[in-house]
């Protein structure tokens, strides 16, 4: 009997170590359970941070095509601006040449104003070019 109750005592404190072992494994498997959800939330979060920077360089390289565009057609209209700038130029000569010197005198001034707004818009594109050629590009 003695060693009937020795072996159930014996068999009680396996059974409770064993008890003990299952419920720090189950507690470990729970606390791993919470890690990985957490590091799934983050996972989650960055992935939608990428996202969104990918909408924004979308975005960024819609602008920056655009005002190339903008540029390319601001150098072609500069450009057939400065022929007739040039154009009213050689009428002013001719007039000046031909004596009708109140004449010439203002087709000069005239393209004088058209050349000055030429030059500017030529300015303004050419900004807007070294400006768009220093952006980042990823």
């Amino acid at each position: 009997m003695a060693l009937l109750n020795a072996r159930i005592l014996l068999d009680d404190g396996a059974a409770s170590a064993a008890l003990t072992a299952v419920d720090n494994l189950l507690t470990n498997i729970r606390q791993g359970q919470t890690h990985a959800t957490s590091l799934l939330v983050e996972a989650l979060l960055l992935h939608s941070k990428v996202w969104r920077s990918m909408d924004e360089l979308r975005r960024a390289q819609s602008a920056a095509t655009e005002a190339l565009e903008a540029a390319r057609s601001l150098a072609i209209a500069t450009d057939q601006s400065s022929h007739v700038g040039m154009a009213m130029l050689e009428l002013a000569t001719t007039q000046l040449a031909a004596g009708e010197t109140e004449r010439g005198l203002a087709s000069a001034l005239g393209a004088k104003r058209v050349l000055s707004y030429s030059l500017g818009e030529a300015h303004s594109a050419t900004l807007t070019a070294i400006a768009l050629s220093e952006m980042p590009s990823s």
